[in-house]
């Protein structure tokens, strides 16, 4: 996991109050195109984002989904300002304006995220 994600992932959970395991994070950040819809585990074994060159983005949308997806696993409520807290997450980490933070954003392509 790039450091921006990895600074992303600790905004989350910080602003949401919860400890995401690694397991799950593997499933969302790293999971390859053709295992998506799986429960498959693997092990991370070269970056996916180095160089600047990236074979791997998500879009914010998809961040949202993942976050309000864990709560309802977990048994807590979803707020209503969950998709404003995913949005400040992404933007402070990123360094990149809140208004540029929609849910079709790519966060590489489009966010710039390393």
């Amino acid at each position: 996991m790039g450091l921006d994600l990895l600074d992303m992932t600790f905004r989350l959970e910080k602003s949401f109050g919860v400890k995401f395991p690694e397991s799950y994070l593997d499933e969302v950040f790293h999971r390859r195109p053709e295992l998506r819809g799986r429960r498959v585990s693997f092990r991370l074994r070269e970056p996916l984002l180095s160089r600047g060159k990236s074979s791997f983005d998500i879009q914010a949308g998809q961040v949202h989904e993942f976050v309000c997806r864990y709560l309802s696993q977990k048994g807590l409520p979803i707020p209503r300002s969950s998709w404003h807290r995913v949005q400040v997450c992404i933007a402070t980490a990123l360094g990149v304006s809140l208004r540029r933070i929609k849910p079709e954003s790519w966060l590489v392509k489009d966010l710039g995220c390393n």
